[in-house]
């Protein structure tokens, strides 16, 4: 059976970059389309090895190994023989026959929900599916960094394929699609309607009848800007992203602080308005960071106040915490009053709901982060609580706002509803919790130990 690649598998078969991302909808042809590329690596590539993997073991056997040996049957007329040397189905190990008589290409199949296993691999090339299974669950960001850091055969053509449905902002995201994205990666949407002439009938628009609009958005559309679990609803660039031009340059300057030592050091800027509107001008957004430059960027800025996590006066076992290391710098961290971490995404829904918070294009780590902040999937009855991915950006800005309690009383699960308003905030606006205790009840000036310190900042 002759194949006929749709416009978009085209484009990425053709695509020179060495790292490809094709996001598609269900039914976009996403398996049929890897299945083909890898095949062409087996035989334009004699004697290299590849791997195909996928979450789990059963999803990799029942469907992406099968549809992998259904493009083979369909490439040989049904006579798989012409092409398939040997199948070791125990060890999940294919060889195929090759152009070059005698040179047979190699293919492990291997399930990827821990990157361990490959370690000890040196690959030619290598393809994941489904990155993003539709009933849950991803294949972690580690084992991408694993595989491209396996990429070292000495046959080639050292590439690497993703196929997956849309996982919102995720790793996937931010490495082929973000603004941060990498030159060597490149990244396709391919939405379920490109494939109609190969579905159903009624297939696309009976799934659009019967699924909710975000279900429809992510899963048929492929739309970044919707995923299950969103913080951050009311958040869309084109109403809080203005031109670095556009920011005010009257009003106080400000910073919000998040510290870390093997993690990202992050510190915000912001002009605060007379009219309390707070603009982010600039990031600064760096893991193992040195203090003495760090220190540096935020004198630069001249800012009146930086607000930071309060846990910067929790001293180490050098009896040092970095409220003292920064002051040693001539930095002066003022801790937030909390850092409760729904109180702290309650403030950025206060303000952002306002329409009192703006950030300059040039943020974009920030901006990024408010993009793929998710809520952590809980069980019935248990407490909301976000997902801990890449927020050290989120958590400076949040300090930065909790310096200002303006913002409305919100809940921070369903920001459209406010929380009622208690003796001590009759008018329902945003009050910290910790502005209300009793500031002999704190210990946060006590001796962490290494373990405590390296939890917290590391």
């Amino acid at each position: 059976m002759p194949y006929k690649p749709l416009p978009s598998q085209v484009k990425m078969h053709m695509n020179p970059t060495q790292f490809r991302a094709m996001v598609g909808g269900l039914g976009s042809g996403k398996t049929t389309f890897g299945s083909r590329d890898a095949l062409k690596m087996t035989q334009v590539f004699p004697g290299s090895l590849g791997v195909i993997g996928r979450l789990t073991s059963t999803a990799l056997r029942d469907t992406t190994q099968r549809r992998f040996f259904e493009i083979i049957d369909e490439a040989t007329d049904g006579k798989p023989s012409k092409l398939i040397h040997k199948w070791l189905e125990g060890q999940s190990h294919l060889w195929l026959k090759t152009p070059v008589k005698g040179v047979y290409s190699e293919i492990l199949f291997r399930h990827l929900d821990e990157p361990g296993p490959l370690g000890s691999l040196d690959l030619d090339w290598w393809w994941i599916d489904e990155c993003h299974e539709p009933e849950g669950g991803e294949v972690p960001e580690e084992v991408f960094l694993m595989l491209r850091g396996r990429l070292r055969g000495k046959i080639g053509p050292l590439r690497g394929l993703i196929t997956s449905n849309n996982g919102g902002k995720d790793w996937i995201w931010k490495w082929f699609f973000s603004g941060q994205k990498m030159d060597d990666c490149f990244g396709m949407i391919v939405p379920t309607r490109e494939n109609l002439a190969n579905l159903p009938p009624n297939y696309e628009s009976a799934l659009r009848a019967s699924h909710p609009e975000e279900w429809v958005k992510r899963f048929l559309d492929c739309s970044f800007d919707v995923f299950q679990g969103m913080i951050f609803e009311e958040f869309t660039r084109d109403q809080y992203v203005i031109p670095h031009g556009d920011i005010p340059l009257k009003g106080m300057v400000e910073g919000g602080f998040d510290f870390g030592v093997a993690a990202p050091t992050a510190c915000l800027m912001a002009r605060v308005t007379p009219n309390n509107n707070i603009y982010i001008y600039d990031e600064y957004y760096k893991p193992e960071a040195d203090i003495r430059k760090v220190s540096e960027w935020i004198k630069r800025h001249k800012a009146g106040v930086i607000w930071a996590d309060p846990s910067t006066r929790t001293r180490g076992a050098d009896k040092k915490s970095p409220k003292d290391l920064y002051l040693e710098h001539g930095v002066i961290l003022n801790p937030a009053p909390s850092n409760e971490a729904l109180t702290r995404i309650s403030a950025i829904h206060g303000y952002l709901m306002q329409g009192k918070l703006f950030f300059s294009e040039r943020c974009e780590v920030t901006i990024a982060c408010l993009e793929t902040s998710e809520w952590k999937r809980v069980k019935p009855g248990e407490r909301e609580r976000p997902l801990k991915r890449e927020d050290h950006a989120r958590d400076a800005l949040s300090y930065l706002l909790l310096g200002h309690p303006l913002g409305m009383l919100l809940d921070p699960v369903k920001p459209s509803s406010r929380r009622e308003p208690t003796s001590a905030n009759p008018g329902g606006y945003y009050r910290h919790p910790s502005l209300d205790e009793d500031t002999d009840k704190d210990n946060m000036d006590g001796v962490m130990t290494d373990e405590e310190w390296l939890e917290a900042y590391g």
